[in-house]
């Protein structure tokens, strides 16, 4: 009996977890110099957060490469120490 209470007990707990998170706001990043960095919501409504100041001008090769096991359109990693 304790083992399937424990059973029900996790299936009800782990379902939530799978389902898909809604998208709350998107943070829009330009890689063109002087353009606005702006959240944006699902509704369209948006807010300016700041100002490209420079773009980078060369790349360290291997920079991260965990990033190849990521899906085309998707993130891997946010560099948030350079924003």
């Amino acid at each position: 009996m304790k083992r399937y209470l424990c059973v029900i007990l996790f299936a009800l707990l782990a379902s939530p977890c799978s389902a898909a998170p809604a998208e709350i706001f998107r943070i829009e990043i330009p890689a063109r110099e002087n353009e606005m960095v702006r959240a944006v919501r699902p509704d369209g409504s948006a807010w300016e957060l700041g100002k490209v100041i420079r773009v980078p001008s060369a790349t360290k090769y291997p920079a991260y490469t965990a990033s190849a096991w990521a899906q085309p359109g998707t993130v891997a990693a946010s560099a948030v120490n350079a924003l």
